[in-house]
């Protein structure tokens, strides 16, 4: 099919399923916003609600939580779309020579003339000029991300800023055949003021693993003050076991960040009830036990019921004279970065000397360096600054012979302090880096 009719005949799809309703207003809109809608106090959405153009199954809701059946591919979207939305998009990492060997290709990097590169989706915020904004949710029409079997690591910044709740989600997510759905993510209470903002930047990007994971975007919508009674919700019910047993774990943790939690019965059951539609990431911890993430993908007014989740017996190690459990975390001595610096001291790299050795006395184990700061500056130069000093901690230890893959990096910016950022000797206290034992 040439592609001036492929784009005729989803032109006529879309327009079939147009349709408006109080929620969302003019589905074939752009740029659409409503006030006192019945989910939020202020809706604001970028890009049409159409599935890329091939419209949605007849009485299907794109809003509460199912996946829509695959759709034909490759495709090309309209030049009317907005940037960054309804095209296929390929990372900026992503080059054809440069691939992971360990990891597959989609459809969409093969069909490499095709994609194009990530670009900011842009929101205009000026309906939010008189609002008390209390909280928000920012929802994503999503499709064909793999992270899952194709070993992209994404990122996703507003205005600049790290949005790592919604990186869970996407970085969880299997999308294979080409298929959308709905993800939901409810904003921290320190990302709220960049809702002050006279526009919301949003960059969905990776830009680290050279992934060929092609993917699309339909639509962003912001919910400012959601009414939480209106939204579609669902549940999830399972048990928690040690690994290679069937002995139920009593009292595991399952927390959803900034959700909510729920711990296992003696009988290691659980019921997690009332969870946003879509795919909810939770974290599964227990003392005594590697800690693991697992994600639930929740259907509006269903309960996903038999769920069964293992985790491993936490093995043991020493370093440094400290015994660090797989899983649990240690503040590296002599690594508290000055501020707004992350150049390495003597003393830093005489520590990481240390490290280097010691992993390389273990020779499977993989470490996770975490990088947090103080309060001091800008939470989006806060995001950069912890970002930017476990990479240099990274590529000191790669200096020593240390691969890269055995050292995965997370950057926390402020938002996990260990003190009050109150005095100059608590605010150093909380500029450091963490090391984490993931395998050992």
């Amino acid at each position: 099919m040439k592609k001036s009719t492929l784009l005729l005949c989803l032109f006529a799809f879309a327009k079939l399923w147009a349709q408006k309703t109080p929620n969302d207003g003019d589905w074939t809109s752009r740029n659409e916003v409503l006030t006192n809608t019945p989910e939020a106090e202020v809706m604001i959405r970028v890009g049409d609600i159409d599935n890329l153009g091939f419209g949605f199954e007849e009485n299907f809701d794109p809003f509460c939580g199912k996946t829509i059946n695959n759709h034909a591919y490759p495709w090309y979207g309209q030049d009317i779309e907005l940037a960054g939305m309804d095209r296929i998009l390929l990372s900026t990492s992503f080059h054809k020579d440069k691939t992971l060997t360990q990891c597959d290709r989609d459809e969409y990097a093969i069909a490499a003339e095709m994609y194009e590169r990530p670009s900011p989706i842009n929101m205009n915020l000026a309906a939010l000029q008189n609002t008390n904004v209390r909280s928000a949710s920012l929802m994503i029409f999503v499709d064909d991300f793999q992270s899952a079997v194709l070993c992209s690591q994404f990122k996703v910044y507003l205005n600049g800023t790290r949005f790592i709740a919604m990186e869970r989600v996407l970085n969880h997510l299997n999308q294979t055949r080409a298929i959308g759905k709905i993800v939901q993510v409810k904003l921290p209470d320190y990302m709220l003021p960049l809702l002050k903002s006279s526009e919301l930047s949003i960059l969905i990007d990776d830009s680290t693993s050279y992934a060929a994971d092609g993917y699309c975007i339909d639509f962003v919508k912001l919910l400012v003050n959601p009414k939480m009674d209106m939204m579609c919700k669902g549940s999830v019910k399972g048990q928690v076991f040690v690994k290679d047993t069937e002995t139920p774990i009593a009292n595991a943790v399952l927390e959803i960040p900034d959700v909510g939690m729920v711990k296992t019965d003696e009988m290691g059951g659980f019921y997690f009830q009332n969870l946003m539609a879509g795919l909810n990431v939770a974290d599964v911890s227990a003392e005594g036990y590697v800690p693991t993430i697992h994600s639930f993908d929740i259907a509006y007014n269903e309960v996903l019921e038999g769920i069964t989740l293992y985790l491993d017996i936490a093995q043991k190690v020493s370093y440094d004279g400290q015994e660090i459990e797989t899983g649990k975390s240690i503040v590296l001595k002599n690594i508290p970065f000055d501020l707004a610096k992350y150049d390495l001291s003597k003393a830093a790299k005489q520590e990481l000397d240390k490290l280097a050795t010691f992993m390389k006395e273990n020779g499977n184990l993989v470490i996770e360096l975490s990088g947090h700061t103080a309060s001091d500056g800008t939470v989006a130069g806060n995001q950069v600054l912890s970002e930017q000093s476990v990479k240099t901690c990274q590529q000191y230890l790669a200096e020593k012979g240390i691969a890269e893959k055995r050292v995965l990096l997370m950057g926390y910016g402020q938002d996990k302090p260990i003190a009050p950022n109150d005095t100059p000797e608590n605010r150093a206290k909380n500029r450091r880096v963490e090391l984490k034992i993931v395998k050992m």
